[in-house]
């Protein structure tokens, strides 16, 4: 009988903790979330510099490739590309 109290003492004290830790996180989380907010809108934003960029960086490949397209005497030669030693 003695061994059944010592489970539930340890079980009482596991349930404990747990509800501490739990109520601990329950009013941090919070303060993360907000704390978290500006981050995420630099984010945000630099995100839409660099699609802005990418944008940018497309148009002027477009137009490098259509100039090259209508000079239909061009040949470009490739060479490879050896990595440095």
């Amino acid at each position: 009988m003695d061994h059944l109290t010592a489970g539930y003492t340890f079980l009482g004290f596991f349930l404990l903790a747990l509800g501490l830790v739990l109520s601990i996180l329950w009013i941090l989380v919070p303060f993360a979330v907000f704390g978290i907010k500006g981050l995420l809108r630099r984010q945000i934003e630099e995100q839409r510099r660099t699609n802005e960029l990418l944008a940018t960086v497309a148009q002027r490949q477009q137009i490098v490739a259509d100039t090259y397209a209508a000079a239909p005497g061009t040949v470009v030669r490739e060479r490879p590309v050896m990595p440095p030693l």
